[in-house]
């Protein structure tokens, strides 16, 4: 609807009470209580990580959940396919510690810098990898032009009278050189992540990176908005398989012939603003469109924010940081059996499996998940924590993987019983964050408001807009008239708009429509 849309006699009293009414105050921010969440504390991980983590939040002033998470989800991508987990001490199920996840906040409050600081040491193995490929290809054209070069040294007479070779020899050591030549592949350069690409290219990257590869996207929204894109269904088909790690997937595009990766191993990560999110929560938790997608962002995380801001100014703890490169960089190039890791005879993938104690503390906390998704009455809760599944071990795994990279040895052989601790730790502290940003969309109340604020500040409603306007527009959160009518009244409430009763004629109730602060439009 737009502003012509709308009588003159309505636009004509909409100007004469906005010009003769009381004085608009500014629009209040909108607060909503959200469920609490469990604050982060550096014990959740080893202490190596978390140095680098906790020195890194504070020079930032940031919630270390940001740091802490990147971090976590940098180490499960470089590890990817490398190594496994096998939960059962029997069974052949198999975990590759590859997460999805993300970080919510409002704008302002640090997520792209911390995301940044925790995945530093991936900018490092990029680096090296850049310097890596930039030698390989120059030996690789060295290669070239010398063969190149004998090649053409060979054919000729001079050149076989110089070599003292006949026709025949010379013939031969020239098949031989062109064999060579079809045998040398071209360096490829070591992709540890991508930013913004199609699943098509993601596919070819991968398809040459078997460990895995990171999707790493600095607003999460659009990741998701681009999955829902008509011409883009397959989209979602190929990250639901990249979370698993382990299947064969295909991408067929007509004319461009097919990619084929052999094991799909994807990470997905980046930041969101809570406002973004709640329409995408809302549309999975009424149940359209919920083929699991949003409940794979395992690591996502909704921190309050910091009290006591204060300003920093220190060096970075120069060993902190050094340690974790070199963890990073051992786990990005070894191949784990030399850590201890056992290999798959079926599929030739190195695993761990948990030692002795940590296998009965597994088993004990596997019961009790079990028995908590089965009684858990919200659907979207109950797939959200089945991923737990997944989750708990592979980050055991990340844990237990860091500690031997860093030095540490254990009597026991297996995935620890500390490192099993820390990543259950992570299990309740991350549960209480699932909690609240799904509540986001299960109160419709808090829904309806955030949703109705969004489309007054994009400007999608206009002065003299009704109650029946928002409803019949179907926008997600806002099709109910009573949850509408409710909106707007907590909307009035904020200073956000100011109703206007309309009447309709002699004997006909009167109708109310909504003019809206000018502050806002001024935005």
């Amino acid at each position: 609807m737009n502003i012509i849309d709308i009588p003159q006699t309505v636009r004509d009293l909409l100007a004469l009470r906005i010009d003769g009414g009381e004085p608009w105050g500014e629009p209040e921010e909108l607060k909503f209580d959200l469920q609490p969440v469990a604050p982060f504390q550096a014990t959740l991980l080893p202490e190596v990580l978390a140095n680098f983590v906790m020195d890194a939040a504070h020079r930032m002033q940031c919630p270390p959940d940001f740091v802490a998470v990147a971090n976590i989800a940098m180490f499960g991508s470089i590890i990817g396919t490398g190594c496994g987990v096998m939960p059962k001490a029997r069974d052949n199920w198999m975990e590759f510690p590859n997460n999805y996840g993300g970080v919510v906040g409002h704008p302002g409050t640090l997520k792209s810098p911390a995301l940044s600081a925790g995945m530093v040491p991936m900018a490092y193995l990029e680096d090296q990898a850049q310097r890596d490929y930039a030698d390989a290809m120059a030996a690789y054209l060295l290669r070239k032009v010398e063969r190149e070069f004998d090649i053409q040294r060979l054919k000729s007479d001079k050149g076989q009278a110089q070599l003292k070779l006949e026709p025949e020899q010379a013939r031969q050591r020239i098949t031989e050189l062109m064999k060579a030549e079809s045998e040398d592949e071209e360096p490829r350069l070591r992709r540890y992540r991508t930013n913004d690409a199609t699943i098509e290219v993601i596919g070819e990257i991968a398809r040459h990176n078997p460990r895995g590869l990171l999707v790493f996207r600095d607003e999460l929204i659009g990741w998701l908005a681009n999955c829902d894109k008509s011409g883009h269904e397959g989209d979602r088909s190929f990250y639901l398989e990249g979370w698993n790690g382990r299947n064969r997937f295909v991408v067929d595009r007509i004319g461009r012939g097919n990619v084929i990766v052999p094991h799909l191993c994807l990470s997905v990560f980046g930041g969101i603003q809570p406002a973004k999110l709640l329409d995408y929560i809302h549309g999975t938790v009424v149940g359209y469109d919920n083929d699991g997608l949003l409940q794979r962002l395992q690591l996502m995380v909704c921190p309050d924010e910091l009290d006591g801001w204060k300003y920093v100014d220190e060096a970075p703890n120069g060993n902190a940081v050094d340690l974790v490169v070199e963890i990073a960089r051992v786990l990005a190039t070894t191949d784990f059996i030399s850590l201890g890791a056992q290999r798959d005879g079926e599929r030739g993938t190195p695993y761990f499996r948990f030692s002795m104690k940590a296998q009965k503390e597994f088993i004990l906390w596997y019961t009790q998940l079990e028995s908590y998704i089965r009684h858990q009455e919200n659907p979207v809760l109950a797939e959200h924590f089945g991923k737990y599944r997944k989750l708990i071990p592979a980050l055991a795994l990340i844990f237990h993987l860091v500690d031997l990279a860093s030095g540490k040895h254990f009597r026991e052989k297996g995935i620890s019983l500390e490192a099993l601790h820390l990543a259950i730790g992570w299990g309740e502290y991350l549960s209480t964050h699932a909690i609240r940003i799904y509540s986001m969309a299960l109160d419709p109340n808090q829904s309806a408001v955030t949703a109705l604020a969004a489309k007054i500040s994009s400007g999608k409603l206009v002065e003299g807009f009704s109650e029946r306007d928002v409803y019949k527009s179907g926008w997600s959160s806002l099709t109910d008239a009573d949850v509408v009518r409710a909106a707007c009244a907590e909307l009035e409430m904020a200073g956000w708009i100011r109703r206007i009763p309309v009447e309709r004629g002699p004997g006909r109730p009167q109708s109310v429509r909504y003019t809206i602060n000018p502050a806002l439009a001024a935005k």
